[in-house]
């Protein structure tokens, strides 16, 4: 599948580079975006080691912060399970980058108001 979209977030330890690709079709109507994310060069998640899903326009700016927002999930934010398959240096960069990129994406994508 073809490459949607590359996003770039300067944190407080170095460059983190996310890359979005189309994926499968998901019924009843959604698309599967498949995210590679690297820091400083070094692969973190590998293409589709961890995913999304949305409905509609896969390059929009509602995609991009989806895609962020899954990368930047740590422990506390959703059920634990959903961290089941991270590997240990998976899980140590959310814990450690995870709140940043989150804060990062919110000062892209949303108003003053913190509205999308």
């Amino acid at each position: 599948m073809s490459r949607l979209f590359q996003l770039r977030y300067r944190l407080t330890g170095g460059v983190c580079t996310i890359t979005a690709y189309e994926g499968d079709f998901v019924p009843p109507n959604h698309t599967r975006i498949d995210i590679e994310m690297s820091f400083e060069g070094v692969v973190i998640f590998s293409r589709g080691a961890t995913y999304c899903a949305t409905p509609g326009c896969l390059d929009g700016s509602e995609a991009k912060e989806l895609v962020t927002a899954t990368i930047a999930m740590r422990p506390g934010d959703t059920d634990e399970d959903f961290f089941d398959g991270y590997t240990p240096t998976q899980l140590a960069w959310c814990k450690k980058y995870g709140e940043e990129l989150s804060l990062e994406a919110m000062m892209r994508y949303c108003d003053q108001d913190g509205k999308h």
